[in-house]
């Protein structure tokens, strides 16, 4: 264990005056979890250890704590850490080397076995240094895949990962777990590359977690089972189904897809008007992230303790997001103690949720659910008007997230205003090249692809940086309106993010979590942590682009 040597001062002691002031209450609402806690949250997501370590900076990234093996049960490191009284930051220390292992320590590196060194889709890249590139990106694989060590299974409760059963990749250094919405463009990369098992075992993965669970937490520590993230399992399933044609695959996922569909269908469905609907992130929590306990508690200083804890549930919402954080989610759009994640019904969450409505209607109708399918197809034709009476702004020709207690639309200029797009959840009427040129006049799209927002507000969702999702996402949008304005938008992007991205990895040799839209081949910045590489989701979408687009130019 290497600590970051910054001394105990008196921030920390605020921050530990502040959480005993700040008691937790339990909450009575219908919609809260009922997830009872696994024996090692006692360490990891909550108690006097997870504050005491939080609280006094040993370790810069507030994850590597949580992410820390115990060397013996549960109880015996608790028992351990209550012999000391008031403990210094040298004892603190001396009790991290005795009763905990490094980060990361309890997985192995994985070789995914269906791994080629040239995968078909090379062939078709005319440019021979894009080639080059997606050669050099599709070897990253061979970095990315993990597996738990076999005491994970056998002790589980020494650890606070989730031990899921099948080998996994993951996005990259600190994010050295499943992570669930990032396994989509994981997947769409896998399956460019041809590794349609790896891609299988991910969505296994996720799978056995709904079996546990009844949902898809954030990633595979205990700490994340009281969120999601946006719910991208039925895609996963669509798009290996594209590349597989295997309708027994979809008749054995297809039960848990219908779970999982019921899980946001009941703790964050908001019922509208004339039988409408729509849905929110509603998380209920009353206590910190453990990952991020440092962060949250510097959110609520000098607030009371009510007022606390509904920053606390806000914030736990907007991880679920995806988005942790953007001025979307702020009230005044300045800061996190601001924030109203739970208010507002998303265009993105909305979008993707219609996608899966009309999706599972067309898993059932293949398999011979003709009740089943007809059900989903109802919700969608539902959801599909909400958004429009709700989200949709014909004023801007875009759409703006809802909020339910001011019964007004938020009107900012944020990439997901474009999402409808991607998953066709727009209204038959839509002048497709108002969109366009709504978008373009936006001032999203910068010379390193499109921005997630207009605002530099230094939290990592906003401006100037650029995310690999987001631009898939509006890719796939573009081209849906199919005229010729769009297509060649989404082409421009599309070439805009692959060149980005190519300049980055010759200058720097790595990939990055997000890069810089103003700024072609360089990193972005902010949030609550360094700069990321690997990276899963970044290397999915430019190998999808280049396999869909296989023409670009990199000069």
């Amino acid at each position: 264990i290497k600590p970051s040597g910054r001394k105990s001062s008196t921030k920390t002691l605020v921050l530990l005056l502040q959480f005993f002031i700040i008691t937790a209450i339990t909450t009575s609402d219908p919609t809260m979890l009922n997830l009872q806690d696994p024996v090692q949250c006692s360490v990891y997501c909550h108690g006097d250890i997870l504050q005491a370590i939080q609280s006094s900076l040993i370790f810069e990234d507030s994850k590597t704590f949580v992410d820390m093996p115990m060397k013996y049960n549960p109880q015996q490191v608790i028992n351990t850490f209550q012999t000391m009284h008031n403990p210094t930051h040298q004892q603190l220390e001396s009790f991290l080397n005795e009763c905990f292992d490094e980060a990361g320590s309890e997985m192995h590196t994985w070789r995914p076995t269906d791994w080629v060194p040239h995968p078909k889709f090379l062939e078709n890249i005319t440019d021979e240094n894009y080639r080059e590139f997606a050669s050099e990106v599709h070897a990253i694989w061979l970095t990315l895949g993990r597996e738990w060590k076999q005491e994970v299974y056998q002790n589980p409760n020494r650890y606070s990962s989730i031990p899921i059963p099948k080998p996994f990749i993951v996005p990259g250094e600190r994010f050295r777990e499943f992570y669930y919405w990032d396994s989509f463009w994981i997947i769409q990369g896998l399956l460019t590359s041809g590794m349609t098992e790896t891609a299988a075992n991910i969505i296994e993965n996720a799978i056995d977690l709904i079996q546990r669970y009844g949902f898809v937490p954030n990633g595979s520590r205990v700490y994340y089972i009281n969120r999601s993230q946006p719910p991208m399992l039925t895609a996963m399933v669509e798009e290996y189904f594209k590349h597989t044609r295997n309708v027994s695959f979809i008749t054995k996922t297809l039960p848990y897809l219908d779970r999982e569909y019921m899980y946001w269908k009941q703790h964050t469905r908001v019922e509208l008007d004339d039988d409408l609907f729509l849905n929110r992130y509603f998380i209920h929590v009353d206590y910190p992230r453990p990952e991020s306990w440092r962060e949250d508690m510097e959110s609520v200083e000098g607030l009371s303790k009510q007022q606390a804890i509904n920053i606390w549930s806000n914030l736990a919402s907007g991880a679920e997001t995806g988005w942790d954080y953007s001025t979307r989610w702020f009230a005044n759009g300045s800061s996190r103690s601001d924030i109203i994640t739970n208010s507002l019904l998303p265009v993105d969450l909305n979008s993707i949720l219609y996608h899966v409505e009309a999706t599972l209607s067309y898993f059932h109708y293949i398999v011979g659910n003709t009740h089943q399918a007809e059900m989903y197809h109802a919700n969608s034709v539902k959801r599909k008007a909400a958004i429009y009476r709700y989200l949709w702004n014909q004023e801007h020709y875009q759409w703006f997230d809802y909020n339910i207690d001011t019964q007004t639309q938020r009107v900012g200029v944020y990439a997901s205003n474009y999402f409808p797009l991607t998953s066709f959840a727009f209204h038959d009427q839509l002048i497709h090249d108002q969109v366009v040129l709504s978008f373009q006049n936006s001032g999203l799209f910068q010379a390193g692809g499109v921005s997630t927002s207009i605002y530099n507000s230094g939290e990592q969702w906003d401006d100037p940086n650029a995310w690999a999702p987001l631009q898939q996402f509006l890719v796939e949008g573009f081209m849906n309106l199919q005229t010729k304005d769009s297509v060649a938008l989404a082409l421009e992007i599309a070439q805009r993010w692959v060149h980005s991205n190519y300049l980055g990895f010759k200058k720097h040799g790595v990939m990055f979590e997000k890069y810089d839209a103003a700024n072609p081949g360089e990193h972005g910045g902010g949030g609550e942590y360094k700069i990321q590489t690997g990276f899963g989701w970044t290397n999915g979408v430019v190998l999808y682009f280049l396999n869909q687009f296989p023409e670009l130019n990199s000069q």
